[in-house]
């Protein structure tokens, strides 16, 4: 059974980001303008917490108040939604319209020669689960294709303290080893299982490789779903990152192929394919993720910092009956009032921890310029 290796991707390009940050201070210092020293936007940024940790305080309340605890059907939050798309709705289409009108009109994506119509297929499993094992094993030999299998992150076992370093930094590993909510140590695992394989494509500069995990069944289950697969890469355009061969929830946009059509965001990683730069892409937002890894890809998909898309028809199906029974996540024991808490607690340190590191970068900024100017002071030439 393959195991991945504990290689991890480098920071490419930083060099490059350390100049353009010291080029911009610079700039912004000649101007008086000193990034994060105007109360201004201090304060703009202090609103928008605030109302970010209003609006996440409703489910919590709705939690308190409702005897049988949280579920994610409740009618009044389920209420709220609909009111609130109701109002943002609209500003919300008309922007993706735009996007989605640049995406039809960009060049498809060129499949590489050297993977000759077939790509490389990695099964994340957990060993302790063996009749996943086999039933996985069963569903990869009717569709005839080579796989790898990925010895995933078991969350019912302790997490090492080193494999969340390696993979995910030391601040996420804090919260990990900190927390007592199942669910969420649940999920971390699954994260740190699929961000494994993300650095597994990037260590073998693979172009684009396919993602599953153990529950996932390809559809159709028979020898014409690799073609089907590479058939759908053909329609996508050139800026892709991730394809889904099956999501749930979320908002899908225009058709960019026959099969294909933009994800605007979705959930669900039970089988997808990625590209070499979508794994990179994916391997830098994991590292500051505050949820599991559908709700990093679903927040980013949202914001375009990834390019997402998704088959239609799907070509797979989350467990034989497509409802996702069987999966080993608990979501039915994700929602005590200490999970909600816990999140709500997350999100906010996410949002406050880079406007204390900006503070300290300007402040760090001018002391460097007060220094270089007292230099040229006291040098006559």
């Amino acid at each position: 059974m393959a195991t991945t290796s504990l290689g991890s991707a480098g920071n490419a390009g930083a060099p490059g980001s350390s100049w353009a940050l010291r080029t911009w201070a610079s700039g912004a210092r000649g101007r008086g303008q000193v990034p994060g020293s105007g109360k201004g936007a201090t304060l703009t940024l202090t609103i928008i917490v605030a109302i970010l940790l209003a609006a996440g305080g409703i489910p919590l309340l709705v939690t308190l108040r409702s005897p049988g605890g949280w579920t994610h059907t409740l009618p009044l939050r389920e209420r709220a939604k609909e009111l609130w798309w109701r109002v943002v709705g609209p500003i919300y289409d008309w922007r993706w319209s735009r996007v989605e009108a640049a995406k039809q009109a960009l060049p498809k994506y060129l499949l590489p020669q050297g993977l000759n119509n077939t790509l490389p297929v990695h099964v994340i499993v957990i060993p302790r689960l063996t009749q996943r094992l086999a039933d996985t094993r069963a569903r990869m030999a009717e569709v005839g294709v080579a796989y790898e299998l990925l010895n995933g992150t078991d969350g019912r076992q302790p997490i090492p303290a080193a494999l969340l370093d390696l993979y995910l930094g030391p601040r996420l590993r804090d919260l990990v080893l900190k927390q007592h909510d199942q669910h969420w140590i649940m999920m971390t695992a699954n994260l740190l299982s699929n961000v494994q394989a993300f650095h597994r494509v990037v260590e073998r500069e693979q172009q684009a490789a396919i993602i599953l995990e153990d529950d996932a069944c390809p559809r159709p289950n028979n020898g014409t779903w690799m073609a089907e697969v590479v058939k759908a890469l053909g329609q996508l355009p050139e800026d892709w990152d991730i394809m889904y061969l099956w999501a749930q929830g979320g908002q899908r946009g225009r058709f960019v192929g026959p099969n294909v059509r933009v994800v605007r965001k979705a959930a669900g990683t039970v089988c997808y394919v990625l590209s070499l730069k979508g794994a990179l892409n994916v391997i830098r937002l994991a590292e500051h993720a505050n949820e599991g890894i559908d709700k990093v890809l679903f927040y980013h998909e949202w914001r375009h910092h990834l390019q997402a898309y998704v088959t239609e028809p799907p070509l797979c199906s989350h467990g034989p009956s497509g409802d996702g029974a069987g999966s080993t996540l608990e979501y039915d024991h994700g929602g005590s009032v200490a999970a909600v808490v816990g999140r709500l607690l997350r999100r906010a340190r996410s949002l406050l921890v880079p406007l204390v590191e900006q503070d300290s970068l300007a402040g760090s900024w001018r002391s460097r310029g007060q220094l270089r100017e007292s230099t040229r002071k006291a040098d006559p030439g």
